[in-house]
């Protein structure tokens, strides 16, 4: 059986979603992803309200996203480059994005 990879094999990864969690925090989109780098992964999300039409919009422009519980989830993976994550965020300034009044531990804190 193969191995699986950590993390650490990937550092190509970190830039991009770096960039990708900058991005979401310029335009003031609640991150629920922790900053941290020592929790960096594929997986950043924002809170948002009207998650599934967002995702619709995302869709629409050639930007595959999962919106559902008040949440978009972008999925980064190894084939991702920096002009997939730029797509992305110009992509979320064509769509209305509604806010949450909510911050990330009030959102967690509503999940458990």
């Amino acid at each position: 059986m193969p191995s699986i990879p950590s993390k650490d094999q990937f550092p190509s990864m970190h830039p991009i979603v770096r960039r990708l969690c900058d991005g979401l925090a310029d335009r003031d989109l609640p991150l629920l992803t922790p900053p941290e780098s020592q929790f960096a992964s594929g997986i950043v999300s924002f809170a948002c309200g009207n998650p599934a039409q967002i995702a619709g919009g995302l869709v629409q422009q050639g930007v595959v996203v999962w919106g559902g519980d008040d949440r978009i989830r972008i999925s980064v993976h190894l084939y991702n480059d920096m002009a997939d994550i730029e797509r992305c965020l110009t992509a979320l300034e064509k769509v209305e994005i509604p806010k949450l009044d909510c911050n990330r531990e009030s959102v967690w804190s509503s999940r458990r």
